[in-house]
């Protein structure tokens, strides 16, 4: 058995790929009868004193001293300075452990030296996708150990009853094509990707009149998301945050992960995972798990997509094949089960 404490910004029922990515490594670990701990600065940790643990040097100063209390033999830190930083305080004072960060997001923090300077405490340092690996060893002029992890997803049953439900909830008896995006509204350029999806419609409703999308997610740009679908009616709708959205997506005809931005793209991995057929943008590391063996990539713009749109809600066989074809890669490629030998060479231990 193994010490694993896993520090992170976000954990369930907070959303978005960190937490997802997160909750995914610790059941993974837990499964298999290590003793995980894991803090969270906004979310649950696995106990209460390690839950919502706050953002920046508040959770670095709660999480560092949690640390010393779990006495991990790794310490695998995510996505944030400060949790960075909490994981090298602790093996500064025990310095037998091993130090992992994983990169989510492709962005350059403003106080880039200083993060640098933690980067290099750390054994290994991780990447969601050889794009995002090249984009940030560039950036941040990265050495030492830099390895790709992708995250992967938990296979999940919807049963016919839970479909049922949410087709009920949001009145898709009838609609045909039900396009669906799941993911925060965030960031600039990933909302300017569903911005389109939404402004393709109205050409999609001239050839399917009873076309419906549903954008899954909430953040401080949802305003400007649902600004767009006034122009639709009824035809566009934003849910909001769903804590688990694979219901909803099983009725979806085709799963739109329409993002300017995208390091990697978890819920693309969710939509495959139930079989469904998936449209996405060409960009970041997206290409590393969508080609045309098993999906559809698409440029930018509300034309270009509607194009796209149309001729997978024209093509029922398509759909079909590119649907199962996606189910069998994540089930050979992406499950957690799939991660642990690459688990135990970053941890340094048999796991």
């Amino acid at each position: 058995m193994t010490r694993i404490a896993l520090v992170a910004p976000y954990a369930p029922p907070i959303s978005g790929g960190i937490s997802s990515f997160v909750s995914g490594l610790y059941h993974a670990l837990e499964q298999r009868g290590h003793d995980v701990s894991l803090f969270a600065g906004e979310g649950r940790g696995d106990v209460e004193r390690r839950s919502n643990l706050g953002l920046g040097r508040g959770f670095l100063a709660r999480a560092a001293q949690g640390l010393e209390g779990a006495r991990p033999d790794v310490v695998h830190c995510h996505a944030h300075w400060y949790a960075l930083a909490a994981g090298v305080l602790y093996c500064r004072k025990n310095p037998a452990a091993r130090l992992v960060f994983s990169f989510h997001t492709t962005s350059v923090p403003i106080f880039r030296s200083r993060f640098t300077r933690l980067l290099a405490k750390a054994h290994v340092c991780t990447f969601v996708s050889s794009a995002q690996l090249a984009e940030l060893r560039h950036a941040l002029l990265l050495g030492g150990d830099l390895r790709i992890l992708q995250p992967a997803t938990p296979i999940v049953t919807v049963t016919p009853d839970e479909a049922r439900r949410w087709a009920g909830l949001y009145n898709l008896e009838g609609a045909f094509p039900v396009l669906a995006f799941v993911g925060p509204l965030e960031y600039r350029r990933k909302v300017a990707g569903v911005v389109d999806l939404v402004r393709s419609m109205p050409k999609i409703l001239q050839h399917f009149p009873r076309a419906r999308l549903l954008i899954v997610g909430d953040g401080r740009l949802r305003p400007a998301v649902e600004a767009a679908t006034r122009h639709v009616g009824d035809a566009a709708t934003v849910t909001g945050f769903v804590e688990d959205p694979r219901g909803l997506l099983q009725n979806a005809d085709i799963y739109c992960h329409i993002s300017y931005q995208e390091s990697f793209g978890i819920s693309i991995l969710e939509a495959m995972a139930l079989g469904r057929c998936v449209l996405a943008s060409s960009v970041g590391g997206i290409p590393e798990i969508v080609d045309s063996s098993n999906g559809v990539l698409v440029g930018e713009g509300p034309e270009a997509i509607a194009n796209a749109v149309r001729a997978l809600a024209e093509d029922e066989a398509l759909r079909k094949q590119l649907g199962s074809s996606a189910q069998e890669m994540v089930l050979r490629r992406f499950v957690w089960e799939k991660r642990i030998p690459q688990l135990s060479s970053l941890y340094g231990a048999t796991l």
